[in-house]
């Protein structure tokens, strides 16, 4: 039986797990170049990973370690019977929609009661005119 030795990412303990300890993402676009190290690429934006991702939990502190792993080594992994996985980038589960709103900040009691004494002013549809649209 082959055993893939890991470290858990949060506890650092060493791990000897099995090809059903373990799952493989695999990217949709199969790209071999070399991975892209954390931090920022030309554009400012954040880089994200290319490769192959593998995952699996840590039996004593109960966390998951997900790290990316060359193509070379994902292919041994998958021959030796670990599970690969598309990687695919899910959508929200809710829709944006008017039956659900984003959410925003809190309504307080105090900010209904403030509301309440604005609208108690004869002149609040003239203020509110005046303020101009919200940003």
């Amino acid at each position: 039986m082959v055993q893939i030795q890991s470290t858990c990412s949060t506890c650092r303990a060493d791990l000897d797990l099995t090809p059903a300890d373990v799952v493989l993402l695999l990217p949709e676009e199969v790209d071999e170049r070399p991975l892209v190290a954390a931090g920022s690429d030309d554009d400012g934006e954040d880089a994200q990973p290319r490769g192959p991702r593998l995952v699996h939990d840590c039996p004593q502190c109960g966390q998951t370690t997900v790290r990316v792993v060359e193509w070379r080594l994902a292919r041994l992994l998958i021959a030796h019977g670990v599970a690969g996985l598309p990687d695919l980038e899910l959508e929200p589960a809710v829709e944006p929609h008017p039956e659900n709103p984003p959410t925003g900040p809190e309504l307080t009691v105090d900010a209904v009661i403030e509301l309440h004494d604005l609208l108690e002013r004869a002149d609040w549809f003239d203020a509110l005119v005046a303020a101009g649209p919200a940003a």
